[in-house]
């Protein structure tokens, strides 16, 4: 099967997340990446030089899958719909796409080392909070952008917790519950 430039950089930065997924931070070689991927030896070394192009390359494609995935759910009118958005996300995080979420938990370890990467998450997070800083203000937010930042860390929290913690995934009824107080105290 042949790959364009692009379509192999897709699959070498999703071949990435994987293994961080899998491995950690000390499975990441390029070899690794080529083994996993199926490439001939070298083809991951070709499109990323470097540790830190592997783990930047990685860092904007969970952004990337990240935003596809917010985008395709509706965009809550209510307080109560908003919180059934977030409910699912955090779900989704520990659940779905938990491969993801434990791949960006080392992506954030690797990032004081390699500048590029801390700023590619700082960008992916920024993104996340214009977003919910927006929604926030249109249901009536009256410092968005802070509120913004408290639920994102209330739910990166939650994401923590059921990842790496030890606990079982919260359930949607269960976040929604958590979140319900946050929100109120927000929105008003």
């Amino acid at each position: 099967m042949g790959h364009d430039s692009a379509g192999r950089r897709t699959i070498i930065a999703d071949t990435v997340i994987a293994v961080l997924a899998s491995s950690g931070a000390r499975g990441l070689t390029h070899r690794a990446i080529d083994a996993a991927a199926g490439l001939p030896a070298g083809s991951t070394s070709y499109y990323f030089r470097t540790r830190e192009a592997l783990l930047t390359a990685a860092a904007v494609r969970l952004a990337d899958l990240d935003l596809a995935a917010a985008g395709q759910l509706p965009r809550p009118e209510t307080r109560d719909a908003l919180l059934g958005a977030l409910a699912g996300m955090v779900h989704a995080q520990t659940a779905e796409f938990r491969e993801r979420t434990i791949a960006r938990y080392q992506l954030s370890l690797e990032a004081g080392r390699y500048p590029q990467v801390q700023a590619a998450l700082a960008a992916m997070g920024e993104r996340f909070t214009a977003a919910a800083a927006l929604l926030l203000g249109q249901l009536g937010a009256k410092d968005a952008r802070r509120d913004a930042r408290a639920v994102i860390a209330v739910c990166a929290g939650l994401v923590y917790e059921s990842t790496v913690g030890g606990q079982r995934p919260y359930s949607a009824s269960e976040i929604s519950e958590l979140l319900g107080d946050l929100l109120a105290a927000r929105l008003g």
